[in-house]
């Protein structure tokens, strides 16, 4: 899996997690008909439309060999995520903060795990 679409509950935002430069850029062009070249490792980007907030997380795991630094990478991107969520809402409390950062990071890294597990088959 290549993307996956994930929703706090308590926020209204869809957060679309994309792995690969191609997929990222497929997203934004078909949900919402924007393009945008994906030209560093990772990127987030923030679309605001009628006061609603969706984000798409891109994350070029095939220019990364290691496991790791593509995870770290993966919380580097959330966490602008949860930076700009907090914000657009007016939400000011680190509990919160972590916790929507840990779903996030729960909701999406099993498919990093299984996009290395695929490139050693």
């Amino acid at each position: 899996m290549l993307k996956k679409r994930i929703n706090i509950d308590i926020v209204a935002s869809d957060i679309y997690v994309t792995l690969t430069k191609k997929k990222y850029e497929k997203t934004l062009q078909k949900h919402f008909n924007v393009y945008e070249e994906m030209v560093s490792m990772g990127r987030t980007t923030i679309l605001e439309k009628n006061g609603m907030m969706d984000l798409v997380v891109g994350i070029q795991v095939e220019r990364i060999s290691n496991i790791v630094e593509a995870k770290g990478l993966l919380v580097h991107e959330l966490s602008h995520v949860v930076t700009e969520i907090m914000n657009h809402h007016g939400f000011n409390c680190d509990e919160f903060r972590s916790y929507c950062l840990q779903k996030l990071y729960i909701e999406s890294v099993t498919m990093i795990d299984e996009y290395y597990a695929n490139k050693k088959n």
